[in-house]
C-alpha cells in the first residue's frame, strides 16, 4: 500500500461513511446490531441462565515509515479475536476471547489468518457483593483465569476504546506484564476503585498455573480514586518467589509502576502519566507521556501524545509499531538509551467506538542507538470495529 492508496482509503471512508452510514442505519439500524447483535439470549427471571453473548473484534492497521532515506509501507490484520460472555446462576459469569490471527506484521502476505491462535482473556467471575449481600461494596469481584494486566493508563483503555493507532512502548511493552493465568479481586467502593492480583509469572504455556516455577509469580495492584481537579490511577506489579538461580528467566528485582492524573481542560482529557520500573535483565527505565483528546464535533476527534523514557541497557524503543519492526525497515529503532515520541491525529466515529478510523502522523527518535538514522516520521492508520 502506498502513500496515495493509504490516504484515498481513509478520505473515501470519512467522505462517504458521513453521508451514505446514516441511510443504511435507517434502514438496518447499524448502530443497535453492532452493540446488541451478538446478544443471542437474555432472561434475569432464569435461574440457571441469564444471558449467552457472542462477541467480537476487527482491528486492520496500515502504516507508512521514512527511514533510513527511504519510505517504507505495511498493511496487516492487527487483531481478529471472537469470544463469548454467559451469566449463570445470578451471581457468576464466563467470559473467554480467542485470537484468530498470529499478531504478526507479515499475516496478510503469509495467509496466515482466522486459525486460532491461543485464548486472549478467559476466566470465571464471581460477583461476591452480590451472592453475599455485601452492601458496602458497588462491586466485588472475584476472577479465576488468564486475565490482561491492566498497568498504565493506555493499556486501561482497550484496544477497542484506544485513541492512538498504537499505545506508547513504555506503557505496552516495558512495564506490562504478558495476559497471565491467576486469581483477581476487583472492588469499587465510594468512589475508590481496587484490584488486587496473584499471577504466575509462566511465559511458554498457554494456561500456566505455576507449572514453570523457575519464573515464579507476580502481585499486581491498582486503584483509582477522584482528586482535587481529576482523578489519580496507580498501578504496580512485582515478581516474587523466582528461582534465582535462573536469573535469565526471572528476577525477584522485576518490578513496574504507573502513576496517572487524568483531567478535564477546555473540553478536551487530559492524561498525564509516568511509570518506570526494572527489567527481567536489571536494566531500569523512567519515563512517561502527556495523551490529550478533543472532539471537534459529533464524529470527529483531535488527538495528540508525547512522550519520553530511557533507561539502562539500551532498554528504549520507537513507539511506532513500524519502525521498530524488522519486518518493515532494514534498521528498526530499538535499543537505544531514550526514545522520544511525538503523535498526532484525528478519530472519525462512525458508531461511536463500535466502527471508527484512526489516523496518526509521528515522529520517533531513539538515541544511542549506533545508528546512523536515528529518527523516523511515520503515517498510521487504523480502522476498527467490534459487536
Amino acid at each position: 500500500m502506498n502513500t496515495k492508496k493509504l490516504v484515498k482509503v481513509v478520505a473515501l471512508a470519512i467522505v462517504t461513511g458521513a453521508t451514505n452510514l446514516s441511510a443504511f442505519e435507517s434502514q438496518y439500524d447499524f448502530k443497535k446490531l453492532l452493540q446488541e447483535g451478538g446478544t443471542l439470549y437474555t432472561n434475569s427471571e432464569n435461574k440457571y441462565i441469564q444471558k449467552v453473548r457472542f462477541y467480537g473484534r476487527l482491528h486492520y492497521h496500515a502504516g507508512y515509515v521514512f527511514l533510513d532515506g527511504k519510505s517504507n509501507d505495511e498493511y496487516e490484520l492487527r487483531r481478529t479475536r471472537l469470544g463469548s460472555d454467559i451469566d449463570f446462576l445470578n451471581y457468576f459469569n464466563f467470559k473467554g476471547n480467542i485470537n484468530l490471527d498470529n499478531g504478526d506484521i507479515n499475516n496478510l502476505h503469509s495467509g496466515d489468518l482466522f486459525t486460532y491462535d491461543g485464548w486472549d482473556d478467559v476466566g470465571f467471575t464471581a460477583d461476591l457483593a452480590g451472592l453475599f449481600k455485601l452492601n458496602y461494596f458497588d462491586k466485588l469481584d472475584l476472577i479465576i483465569g488468564k486475565k490482561k494486566i491492566n498497568i498504565g493508563q493506555e493499556v486501561h483503555y482497550s484496544s477497542n476504546e484506544m485513541k492512538t493507532v498504537s499505545r506508547t512502548r513504555l506503557q505496552d511493552g516495558e512495564i506490562r506484564p504478558f495476559n497471565s493465568t491467576g486469581v483477581l479481586v476487583n472492588a469499587s467502593a465510594k468512589g475508590v476503585d481496587y484490584s488486587l492480583g496473584f499471577f504466575s509469572n509462566g511465559r511458554d504455556i498457554e494456561f500456566d498455573f505455576w507449572e514453570e516455577r523457575e519464573r515464579g509469580s507476580f502481585l499486581f495492584a491498582s486503584t483509582g480514586f477522584g482528586i482535587p481537579g481529576g482523578r489519580l490511577l496507580v498501578d504496580f506489579v512485582k515478581t516474587i518467589d523466582a528461582d534465582e538461580n535462573a536469573p535469565a528467566l526471572a528476577s525477584n528485582d522485576n518490578f513496574a509502576y504507573s502513576v496517572a492524573y487524568v483531567t478535564e481542560h477546555n473540553e478536551a482529557t487530559v492524561i498525564y502519566n509516568i511509570a518506570g520500573g526494572e527489567t527481567l535483565e536489571g536494566d531500569s527505565y523512567f519515563g512517561g507521556n502527556i495523551l490529550a483528546y478533543k472532539p471537534i464535533n459529533k464524529n470527529l476527534e483531535l488527538v495528540g501524545r508525547v512522550s519520553y523514557y530511557g533507561g539502562e541497557g539500551g532498554v528504549a524503543d520507537s513507539s511506532n509499531r513500524y519502525s521498530r519492526s524488522s519486518s518493515v525497515v532494514d534498521n528498526p529503532l530499538v535499543g537505544g538509551e531514550t526514545a522520544f515520541n511525538a503523535y498526532l491525529g484525528f478519530n472519525y466515529y462512525f458508531i461511536e467506538d463500535n466502527l471508527k478510523i484512526l489516523l496518526g502522523v509521528e515522529y520517533d527518535k531513539v538515541n544511542d542507538t549506533n545508528l546512523a538514522d536515528d529518527d523516523a516520521v511515520s503515517i498510521s492508520a487504523g480502522f476498527r470495529t467490534f459487536f
